[in-house]
């Protein structure tokens, strides 16, 4: 099986959720959903990335530069 990255799209946001659901509750608690749509509506951009196996959405993550911070956004898989 071949791993793909790409740009995040729009389209990716329901299977992102799915994703995130997934991890629950071992990484993650389901009000975090809140914040991670949030996250993909208003500040997702060409650097966070989108995971695919055989054309299916598997994980994503990002980073992310805002004046002299620098972080990681939402890794999932």
């Amino acid at each position: 099986m071949k791993m793909k990255f790409r740009k995040y799209a729009v389209e990716d946001r329901e299977a992102l959720v799915d994703t995130l659901l997934s991890n629950c509750p071992k990484y993650f608690i389901e009000s975090d959903k809140a914040d991670f749509l949030d996250f993909l509506d208003n500040y997702a951009d060409e650097n966070y990335l989108v995971t695919e196996i055989e054309d299916k959405v598997v994980g994503c993550g990002g980073h992310y530069t805002k004046g002299v911070s620098n972080g990681i956004a939402w890794v999932i898989v």
